[in-house]
């Protein structure tokens, strides 16, 4: 992943977000505790929220998460 920093060498906010969305997404896939796995994914979705990143409830990540979407959204 290239990383834009700006005139001082640091890193600019949008890019950091989408660092530590994929350090959540990370370890998400790894855990096993339900619990925790929902805490991980919420801060995630609010990364993604901050980032203007819609997450459908047919996007590929929730599989990749193996998440249920309804379980963060109610219509």
């Amino acid at each position: 992943m290239r990383i834009s920093v700006n005139a001082n060498g640091e890193i600019l906010f949008r890019e950091r977000m989408k660092v530590e969305a994929e350090h959540l997404l990370t370890r998400i896939k790894r855990e096993k505790d339900p619990s925790e796995r929902y805490l991980l994914c919420t801060t995630l979705l609010e990364i993604f929220e901050e980032l203007d990143i819609d997450v459908a409830s047919d996007s590929p990540i929730w599989q990749e998460m193996n998440m249920c979407y309804q379980d963060f959204f109610v219509s």
